[in-house]
């Protein structure tokens, strides 16, 4: 007898998919299945799993849709695929859930999901980038290694941190919450008033926006270590410069953060370090 699978359509940018991944392989521990997980190369992440990560959990495959199958048979049922997909899916899965249907109601609530995955029979869908279901961090850790071009990135990175290096993280671009509540002025603020209590304090900031990297370079000089300015998520080069800064904000000592923002959180989980997002909501 065949056994069964939980496929995860992990969807959105680098955070999002690596938290959804590490949901799938813990409610494929608790349900008994294999997982598969879903990988499409397209405009919200322009790379390949491989060309990230190093390793693939001995129970996980990876499925690399082209453009047209992905939007047949992966894809959330939309009018852009004329909801083609929800006929692959009703055929070939004994149940789907995703972030337009059917996870909404679980939000809160990891273990009622976990409850749910185990309980039924046959082949599951996932088509999420959120952790709904949840994951054990240290797993997470452990299974999010970065591949070897990634990891020179990395080093180059942190070649000048010292025990006092600081990390910055500003979301901008089209993350319209962290603009809002995460303004500049607050990073600036927080930034001059570490100098005055530690001398030896220098920051890596990480940021989708280069002028912002130009200007606290411009503002801060030799303390600030700036990542790459020309990170996106729409080439191979930036999204591998993305995951380098990645784990190079994880590699210091603190973190300061956006609102809203799962790049913020995912390196404060990988470094295991403290967070403090700064927010004009009190």
């Amino acid at each position: 007898m065949a056994r069964e699978t939980l496929v995860v359509n992990a969807i959105g940018g680098l955070c999002n998919r690596m938290r959804s991944i590490a949901t799938g392989v813990h409610l494929a521990q608790v349900s008994g299945r294999r997982l598969k997980v879903v990988w499409h190369n397209n405009s919200d992440l322009a790379a390949d799993y491989s060309d990230l990560f190093q390793t693939i959990p001995d129970d996980m495959d990876i499925i690399y849709p082209g453009n047209v199958e992905y939007g047949l048979k992966w894809d959330i049922p939309r009018m852009r695929n004329l909801y083609v997909s929800r006929l692959y899916q009703r055929a070939r899965f004994a149940a789907v859930f995703s972030d337009a249907s059917g996870l909404a109601e679980y939000f809160d609530d990891d273990k009622g999901f976990c409850d749910v995955i185990a309980s039924k029979r046959g082949d599951i869908l996932i088509i999420s980038g959120l952790a709904v279901g949840g994951f054990d961090d240290e797993m997470f850790r452990r299974m999010f290694i970065p591949s070897a071009r990634v990891q020179a990135l990395i080093d180059q990175k942190t070649a000048g941190f010292n025990s006092d290096t600081v990390g910055v993280h500003i979301r901008r671009t089209d993350n319209r919450e962290s603009i809002r509540q995460s303004p500049l002025e607050l990073f600036v603020t927080e930034m001059a008033d570490r100098i005055k209590v530690n001398d030896n304090v220098n920051f890596f900031v990480a940021s989708d926006d280069a002028e912002v990297l130009h200007e606290l370079s411009d503002r801060f000089g030799r303390r600030v270590i700036c990542g790459d300015d020309k990170v996106s998520r729409r080439s191979l080069e930036g999204m591998m410069q993305g995951a380098a800064d990645l784990w190079a904000l994880a590699k210091t000592r603190e973190i300061l953060g956006s609102y809203y923002s799962s790049y913020t959180d995912t390196a404060a989980l990988l470094g295991n370090i403290p967070l403090k997002v700064l927010t004009a909501i009190q």
